[in-house]
């Protein structure tokens, strides 16, 4: 089984050119949880300059 996980910007004008970019992974469940966390945590720290985030997680077999 492979999970993808994306996260999408909805408002990105006070981000910085790194951060607006869509983040994209196709990676193992290990390096897939791993990045979920790190996404959680990064998307709090940011919580007051994005009016929209969300992390999509998608499993395929």
């Amino acid at each position: 089984m492979v999970r993808f996980s994306i996260v999408v910007i909805h408002t990105i004008s006070k981000l910085t050119p790194l951060e607006q970019e869509y983040w994209h992974t196709a990676e193992d469940n290990a390096l897939s949880r791993h990045l979920s966390l790190a996404v959680a945590s990064w998307t709090q720290q940011r919580a007051n300059d994005a009016a929209s985030v969300e992390l999509l997680t998608l499993d395929c077999q």
